[in-house]
């Protein structure tokens, strides 16, 4: 479940992003800001997965929203959503997941939302199997496993050309990683 905060101005822009949002299966919007500097309040005691970012709001803009979170370790993702094509670049050197210009249309978002799971997937240790061979960890990233097959209280997880036996059951990779197996 992608959680989200929609920070634009416009009341009518942030409706409107909610409800295409509401159509989108694993999305949980949990508050919006009419600001940067609510934004940046609602992200310290909610901290979503995902900040909906307009640029052009008063006071405390989005891409200067975006530069403090690029400084942070723990940020959640940013997709801008704007009437402004001339910022994209900006937007994408503060670390910018995704750049939307309204009107925004249902499929646009889809892809970005698809873009950010993939992003999320990379930076989550969830998405990584142990594998321990000969004393030491492999990480394997579970995109590039083919498949899992239970062995008695190990699985082997084949990975292209090469096979790897893992310390774990089949049903203990499943309760560890219940939205990717």
């Amino acid at each position: 479940m992608l959680t989200l905060l929609i920070a634009d101005d416009e009341l009518p822009a942030r409706s409107r992003l909610r409800r295409l949002l509401g159509a989108e299966a694993g999305c949980e919007v949990l508050a919006e800001a009419s600001s940067g500097s609510e934004a940046l309040g609602l992200l310290e005691r909610l901290q979503p997965d995902v900040l909906m970012l307009d640029i052009s709001m008063p006071g405390l803009d989005g891409l200067a929203v975006a530069r403090q979170l690029a400084a942070r370790e723990h940020a959640p993702a940013v997709i801008f959503c704007t009437a402004h094509e001339v910022h994209a670049l900006e937007a994408f050197e503060s670390n910018a997941v995704d750049y939307l210009v309204k009107p925004i249309s249902p499929d646009r978002l889809a892809a970005a939302l698809d873009r950010v799971r993939r992003f999320l997937g990379r930076q989550r240790p969830e998405a990584f199997l142990a594998a321990t061979l000969g004393g030491s960890t492999e990480l394997i990233d579970l995109a590039d496993v083919a498949c899992l097959v239970a062995e008695d209280k190990y699985t082997t997880a084949y990975l292209g050309e090469r096979s790897i036996m893992i310390n774990h059951s089949l049903a203990e990779l499943e309760k560890a990683h219940p939205d990717r197996l």
